[in-house]
């Protein structure tokens, strides 16, 4: 993007121009955006927002696929991406996803879901696939690895440069410590924390307030 002879995406990587391109037989409704870009390829895919996109990527291939931003919900300079059949990213009413987060879901089924009011800080990654498949060598044809889904109650809290795996539920009221990578489910109103992810006190909450002591 160029102003005044001046290169902006040099001085400010995060801005890119909206671009959209889609794939004949596919449906994306974006309300409200502002530098987003999305992609498109197969059939029967439909994204939806009701929530406000900001210099965030989209990215499917497949068929069957859905991405679904309920009002109120809010991402800031990230990526969404499904590739398989039949698979969901879904954010709930309310939830927030700051900037640099990675949200990813591949395979039949799969989904990740987003909680009302559920709060991601930058840098966290929702990994609900290993990408490749890995196989013992004498036997190709048996994936050991196969994908999963993600779901993140309401009003969870998740810290900066956490990673939450495939097969993981996480209940409401939760807090994730910054850094931590959660690769078991974790009951509510607990906090969580460490490689791997391990609870350190149970009955707790929180809210968005600023901390003020």
């Amino acid at each position: 993007m160029r102003l005044l002879g001046i290169t902006l995406n040099k001085i400010f990587p995060y801005l890119h121009p909206t671009s959209i391109c889609v794939e004949y037989g596919n449906i994306v409704s974006i309300k409200k955006k502002h530098n987003v870009n999305v992609e498109v390829k197969g059939r029967n895919n439909v994204i939806t927002s009701h929530g406000k996109l900001y210099g965030t990527s989209i990215r499917i291939i497949g068929t069957n696929n859905e991405i679904i931003m309920s009002k109120d919900s809010k991402v800031l300079n990230s990526t969404f991406v499904v590739i398989g059949d039949s698979c969901k990213i879904i954010i709930d009413e309310g939830a927030t996803i700051g900037h640099h987060c990675w949200l990813t879901v591949m395979g039949k089924g799969n989904e990740i879901k987003v909680g009302k009011d559920s709060m991601l800080a930058d840098d966290v990654d929702l990994w609900a696939s290993d990408s490749h498949p890995i196989f013992m060598k004498n036997n190709p044809e048996v994936i050991i690895n196969p994908s999963g889904s993600i779901h993140i109650a309401d009003h969870v809290w998740i810290g900066k440069r956490s990673a939450v795996l495939k097969n993981v539920d996480i209940g409401e009221n939760t807090v994730v410590g910054m850094g931590s990578i959660v690769t078991k489910s974790v009951s509510s109103s607990c906090i969580v924390v460490g490689s791997p992810a391990k609870v350190i006190r149970e009955g707790v909450n929180w809210d968005r307030r600023h901390i003020n002591i």
